[in-house]
């Protein structure tokens, strides 16, 4: 299916994730072209699903508008199958770094970020790099809404050890990433 869009966000989201990780820097240890591989390929899930399933683009938007589920539960609920296992697995066949595949598998657990689930650091952190990244995203252009901020958004912050009052701050320093 025509997926340009899908891409052309995928590929905004990796400049901004980059762009974080730089600001960052060392204290978090997430390379920015880490940062960047992760967040372009977290979502690769999404497009295999639409080819066997034509009511996937349906349950993309139910998922996207959940406040309280996680995105994969939804996923899970209506097909059986939730983009990020498969996605993690297509990384894994890709030979990804092991730390890059974990945070694909796991960047939707709501217990990812706070350690309830047992993730490397360098998982968490690429985990809460792109989820900043696709708010800083969403917040600058009003494109591909989500309500995944509002489910992460405290633990992507605490996990980088940010206050919401750093937002502002990063998202006019990663502009430039958005204006490309």
């Amino acid at each position: 299916p025509n997926m340009e869009r899908f891409w052309d966000a995928s590929a905004m989201t990796a400049e901004v994730a980059a762009c974080v990780a730089k600001q960052l820097g060392r204290r978090i240890g997430i390379r920015p072209e880490d940062a960047h591989t992760f967040a372009l390929f977290r979502d690769c899930g999404i497009p295999m699903l639409m080819i066997p399933f034509p009511e996937y683009r349906d349950v993309l938007i139910r998922a996207n508008n959940e406040t309280a589920r996680p995105f994969t539960e939804v996923e899970e609920g209506a097909i059986g199958l939730n983009h990020a296992t498969l996605g993690a697995d297509l990384a894994e066949g890709w030979l990804l770094p092991d730390d890059t595949c974990l945070a694909i598998r796991h960047h939707h657990a709501l217990g990812a970020l706070d350690g309830s689930i047992e993730l490397p650091d360098s998982s968490r952190r690429l985990i809460a790099v792109a989820q900043l990244a696709e708010y800083l995203v969403q917040e600058k252009t009003a494109q591909s809404q989500t309500s995944e901020w509002g489910k992460l958004g405290a633990d992507c912050l605490a996990c980088l050890e940010l206050s919401p009052d750093d937002l502002s701050e990063l998202g006019e320093v990663c502009a430039t990433s958005l204006a490309a």
